[in-house]
């Protein structure tokens, strides 16, 4: 037998070398596709700067139970809240005057949600609605919210109809076009981009705020819906100004 080669006296040596050098190039090519990503989130709609778990404001209804509204505004960190108002054409949720008062005692801006329902007529549910929620008493635009659980009985045709028209309505008569609340597939696969003009407010449960490419008005994000507040025993929904976005851009106004 001839001698072994050095290529061979070293196989197992090079191999070893080759597979380290494959994974260095792995890990930098994914750091460079991270860094990449973020950077295009940024230019869409900017990554939220503030520190992990911040937040601007609160939703709530009775499934918060009683809030001790002065312990809230003590805390410090909520600045506004949206109160669930009405649910379909004849729901109010039992909480929503004590809620809406307590807040607005506290300095607290307060807006007034619906949530909109198939199973009701629109004009109904917007007559619900008007009657509950008074123009004096509003800090900040209605908002409607619209959720899967709300739509099973209507085509998504049905559905982009329905919110259009209630939208409408809240228009004519509070003057100011309503925030839709969504989360960010549902509104990716129901609502964009017939609703894109809109101002926006959209729930995505991640580390960063969610993107919504053609929208002009993404001004919430609801990055948590397990947060704690002082003075309310249970989780409650934690809501965040998106980049750019300052609370005069959710005020009703004069």
């Amino acid at each position: 037998m001839g001698k072994r080669s050095w290529i061979a006296d070293h196989f197992l040596s090079l191999l070893f070398l080759a597979g380290a050098l494959c994974f260095i190039v792995f890990v930098f090519w994914q750091v460079i596709r991270r860094e990449n990503a973020l950077e295009q989130l940024d230019a869409t709609i900017g990554v939220f700067e503030s520190p992990e778990g911040a937040f601007d404001g609160i939703d709530v209804s009775h499934h918060q139970g009683f809030i001790d509204w002065t312990s809230v505004a003590a805390e410090g960190k909520v600045k506004f809240v949206y109160v669930k108002a009405t649910e379909g054409s004849t729901l109010v949720d039992p909480s929503y005057r004590e809620n809406v008062e307590g807040a607005r005692k506290q300095g607290i801006l307060v807006g007034s949600y619906h949530f909109l329902s198939s199973l009701s007529d629109v004009v109904g549910q917007f007559i619900n609605f008007s009657r509950e929620v008074k123009r004096e008493e509003q800090d900040l635009l209605p908002m409607i919210d619209v959720e899967w659980s709300g739509m099973s009985q209507w085509t998504p045709r049905q559905m982009q109809d329905s919110l259009a028209l209630f939208a409408y309505l809240v228009q004519e008569y509070y003057g100011v076009q309503p925030l839709i609340y969504a989360d960010a597939k549902f509104y990716g696969q129901r609502l964009t981009p017939r609703f894109d003009d809109f101002p926006l407010f959209i729930a995505h449960y991640r580390e960063f705020p969610p993107v919504v490419e053609k929208a002009h008005r993404l001004y919430l994000w609801q990055r948590d819906e397990h947060g704690r507040v002082a003075g309310i025993e249970k989780d409650v929904d934690l809501d965040v100004l998106t980049k750019g976005t300052t609370l005069s851009d959710i005020m009703i106004g004069e």
